[in-house]
């Protein structure tokens, strides 16, 4: 906080939303939403104080993460108009690639729920495609998971097959190893 402290006595308004965006992904993720959400729209006036792009890229990344944990908290309280709007507004925020599935993820679960299942699909196809550049499998997973159970959804073309076994042959390597006695570790 005395770092904060002094970009504000500085009139650092760059170092600011850098900061505040931080505070705002702490304390999501910390489950603080208030505070978080206070925290991302200092950030927001900041950034646009300083004019910086980095900053407002930060005080953008503050937010995002806390909509997309505000539309889940929603959705688990069963308030589904909540946690529609707060997850099309994370969508709406640049991220970076592995938070962006998350958040591409945790909306298509809520639209899963609500049966809107064909915009949830194209959610997740569209994960896939994003992600397949930076080759971090693990982002891609996490629109493979939501997506599974959905009818016409084409993830599989996109990711590969999905069974753990086929993925493993793939190169995903997604399996623990089998402990039991017919197939000791390392066999």
């Amino acid at each position: 906080m005395a770092a904060l402290r002094h970009a504000t006595l500085l009139g650092d308004h760059g170092a600011e939303a850098h900061l505040l965006g931080w505070l705002a992904v702490v304390s999501s993720n910390r489950l603080l939403l208030a505070d978080a959400l206070a925290y991302g729209e200092r950030a927001l006036a900041a950034a646009r104080l300083s004019g910086d792009d980095h900053a407002r890229a930060a005080a953008l990344d503050g937010m995002k993460t806390v909509r997309a944990h505000l539309g889940w908290v929603a959705r688990l309280r069963g308030r589904h108009d909540d946690a529609v709007r707060y997850g099309r507004q994370s969508l709406d925020l640049d991220s970076h690639a592995w938070w962006r599935a998350a958040a591409l993820a945790m909306h298509a679960t809520t639209l899963i729920e609500i049966g809107e299942t064909r915009e949830a699909a194209a959610l997740l196809e569209r994960g896939l495609e994003d992600y397949a550049p930076h080759d971090t499998q693990a982002y891609r997973l996490r629109c493979l998971g939501p997506g599974r159970p959905l009818p016409g959804a084409d993830l599989t073309r996109r990711a590969g097959p999905s069974d753990p076994r086929a993925l493993h042959a793939a190169g995903w390597d997604c399996e623990p190893p089998d402990r039991s006695p017919s197939h000791p570790a390392g066999v």
